[in-house]
């Protein structure tokens, strides 16, 4: 049976970044970076309409301890 854990990052990569589309994408390719680092793969993501963060949702496989 496999074993799955959830991780969940609210990106915030501040007002700056998000009124410039090469900011913005600078800080979010180091975050997944630093999550695949780490086996997380992206499951999804969202935003809450006006707010200046995203929110990732992350999962990864775990061994089974006996």
């Amino acid at each position: 049976m496999k074993n799955i854990e959830y991780n969940h990052v609210r990106f915030t990569p501040g007002f700056f970044a998000y009124i410039s589309k090469k900011k913005f994408a600078v800080k979010m390719e180091a975050m997944l970076a630093e999550q695949a680092r780490n086996g997380w793969e992206l499951r999804g993501c969202f935003h809450e309409g006006f707010e200046f963060h995203v929110h990732f949702i992350f999962m990864r496989e775990v061994a089974v301890q006996s």
